[in-house]
């Protein structure tokens, strides 16, 4: 069990997350409270974590390590529907996204950041929670998409668009399901 002054429970000030909390509040303080730092924050975040698998399936066959875990190895993605699902999702960010995120800006109260980092338990255990729940109802809308002939036909079957999956085909949407 763990006790209360671990780093994984406690709010001491001398656990590594307060001290990254304490860096950022103090030199960073405009960017982390920005409106678009959500949306800068999970999309760098979507590209740094593709592309490893962007390279792998490039070079594919080459790995053949990797390469025994795809899914559908008799289909090779080209690098020109990856760059093509890569714009798409660039595309909808900038024109969709970004103006959406500026509204609400101006509808919704600037956020409050605490001067407390949360803990190491509180961000392992509400992370785990957020993808859960993030999973959860994405599998459900696809589902239902797969489900309902209209809704495929008229805003999933971008996303179907390849034959062959990769990394980049994830974010291959149309706008409604932004």
């Amino acid at each position: 069990m763990l006790n209360s002054s671990s780093p994984w429970r406690g709010q001491s000030s001398q656990t590594p997350l307060q001290q990254l909390w304490d860096h950022l509040l103090l030199h960073h303080r405009p960017l982390v409270s920005s409106p678009f730092f959500p949306l800068l924050l999970a999309f760098s975040s979507y590209v740094f974590f593709s592309v490893p698998f962007a390279v792998m399936d490039v070079v594919g066959d080459r790995l053949p390590y990797f390469y025994q875990f795809k899914i559908q190895p008799s289909r090779k993605p080209t690098l020109k529907m990856m760059c093509k699902s890569f714009m798409t999702a660039l595309f909808n960010h900038v024109f969709f996204v970004l103006p959406a995120v500026v509204v609400g800006a101006f509808v919704l109260p600037s956020p409050v950041l605490p001067q407390d980092a949360p803990t190491l338990y509180d961000v392992c255990v509400d992370g785990l929670a957020s993808l859960l729940l993030f999973d959860t109802q994405y599998y459900l809308w696809h589902f239902i998409h797969h489900k309902n002939p209209q809704l495929y036909k008229w805003i999933h079957a971008v996303h179907h668009e390849y034959m062959s999956p990769f990394s980049w085909s994830t974010e291959q949407l149309s706008v409604p399901e932004l």
